[in-house]
């Protein structure tokens, strides 16, 4: 027993120790990018469960996973979006590299299913004792009568329940697939094994993400690939400084008025998506702060 203690004991010590070492690693990345805005080159699903990246096969993305997740949950970033490194987080084989708030969990962050209500009402099963002990036969009619009368009540008040329960669920399932596109997503940069030392650095995580992510602007930042969706010679006047976090005031300050507005509500947030056409901006505000900036076809002036 004292061998398995110790044993147990010296397990639980190496795991602690591998996960300090993984924080200790983990700060210097985390101070580079957390707080940074990067440029999105591929539309990302509204989940955290992310994009899947082989880090040790350069330029392996795992499409069918990602066709799979988009078709189900949609995309919370767009191709060209600009949005903030929120978290970058170091596991013994995986890198997640997170944005805009690092995706909407599934399991974790939807609102729950209502459940319909079913089974016998207690005088229901009051009668059929009655029935299955009376033994004078109109007594044992009148029984059954109350009985049905007690069945069918009871099934109308099931169909009811299972008309709310229904109604219930497609809305809460709306207001979920809703929340889940201002939740933000990731990117997951796997090894087969252990994470090696020499990725463990900005500039390697920036090369490896290099071909999704635009790095412009950090330092050491790779030089964006022919296939990024602007060539650096043909930039559109953006609205220089502009970035996320920024207040709507600010914003108009520095952009003036947008060519129109769309406006909605969930719950206690306030969201609007402003549209400079001729800018080629759409920009995404949450009770008047900037949360997404999306780089699109910009309108004839």
């Amino acid at each position: 027993m004292k061998t398995c203690a110790w044993l147990l004991l010296a397990g639980l010590a190496a795991v602690q120790l591998t996960a300090d070492d993984n924080d200790d690693r983990e700060v210097p990345l985390r101070q580079f990018f957390e707080g940074r805005s990067v440029t999105v080159r591929i539309d990302m699903p509204a989940t955290s469960k992310g994009i899947d990246i082989r880090a040790d096969h350069p330029g392996l993305l795992d499409a069918r996973s990602l066709d799979d997740r988009m078709a189900e949950t949609g995309a919370s970033i767009r191709e060209g979006a600009r949005v903030p490194v929120t978290k970058v987080h170091l596991k013994d084989d995986l890198i997640e590299f997170q944005l805009a708030g690092g995706g909407f969990n599934w399991l974790w962050d939807t609102q729950g299913k209502v459940s319909p209500k079913t089974g016998k009402s207690r005088r229901e099963r009051d009668l059929e004792k009655e029935i299955h002990d009376e033994t004078d036969p109109e007594r044992r009619h009148r029984l059954e009568r109350e009985l049905d009368e007690e069945r069918h009540h009871r099934e109308r008040e099931e169909r009811r329940s299972r008309e709310y329960a229904d109604a219930e669920n497609r809305l809460r399932d709306q207001q979920d697939h809703q929340r889940a596109l201002y939740k933000g997503s990731r990117f997951n940069l796997r090894w087969d094994h252990k994470v090696p030392p020499q990725a463990v650095t900005p500039r390697a995580i920036m090369e490896i993400l290099s071909p999704w992510v635009d790095f412009s602007g950090l330092p050491g930042a790779p030089r964006p690939s022919g296939g990024s969706r602007r060539a650096d010679d043909d930039r559109r006047d953006t609205g220089g400084d502009l970035r996320t976090g920024m207040s709507w005031g600010d914003v108009q300050d520095q952009l003036g008025a947008p060519d129109r507005v769309e406006t909605s509500r969930d719950g206690d947030l306030r969201r609007a998506k402003a549209v400079y056409g001729d800018r080629g901006l759409e920009l995404t505000f949450v009770n008047d702060v900037l949360v997404k900036i999306r780089e699109i076809e910009a309108e004839p002036r």
